[in-house]
């Protein structure tokens, strides 16, 4: 994201950024309206969004809509987001990695096991691992929802009990706090 320093900023200097950013790929949505007609937004553009009649009028409108998006932006110093595209292109797909020697020789020696590049086999080996955390931190928030959902179960029949045996006018009752279920 490139960001715009909260002052004030002449007209030509706005417009020459306006223009910047409108020759960069933004990824547009078009969605067509059940009511007639078509939606338009510009995704990384948060709020940016018009509609139109016809296409031909929507390609019109959503320029008309991200220009002054990218104006107001600018001149509010908001942050303005590059388009999807080109954050992407940050990743070339290389990375130097410093490891200790021991380590270098053991992955090259399971990687020669397996019958592969010591490249291949650390992409692999990062892939797995990474899967694995994915779907842990999935695990993880189900058991989350799952506890949340047990300890309201707990708190309803509990309450119910009590209310049950308050109707019943024990002469022996004394009323205790709803237990509350513990992590």
């Amino acid at each position: 994201m490139m960001k715009i320093a909260k002052k004030k900023k002449d007209y030509k200097e706005i417009d020459k950024l306006v223009e910047y950013y409108m020759r960069l790929p933004y990824k547009i949505e078009i969605i067509p309206d059940p009511e007639g007609g078509y939606v338009a937004e510009v995704k990384e553009l948060k709020g940016c969004i018009t509609q139109g009649d016809t296409i031909e009028e929507l390609f019109e409108m959503i320029e008309d809509a991200k220009r002054s998006w990218l104006e107001v932006a600018i001149e509010d110093g908001i942050e303005i987001p590059l388009p999807e595209v080109m954050e992407e292109e940050k990743y070339s797909g290389r990375i130097l990695l410093r490891l200790p020697k021991y380590l270098h020789r053991e992955l090259a020696e399971s990687a020669k096991e397996e019958g592969m590049s010591i490249n291949a086999y650390i992409v692999s080996l990062l892939s797995e691992r990474n899967a694995e955390r994915k779907i842990l931190r999935e695990l993880e928030k189900l058991l989350d929802e799952r506890e949340e959902k047990n300890k309201q179960i707990l708190e309803e029949i509990s309450f119910s009990l009590q209310r049950e045996i308050k109707s019943k006018k024990y002469p022996s009752y004394k009323p205790i706090a709803p237990v509350r279920y513990a992590a």
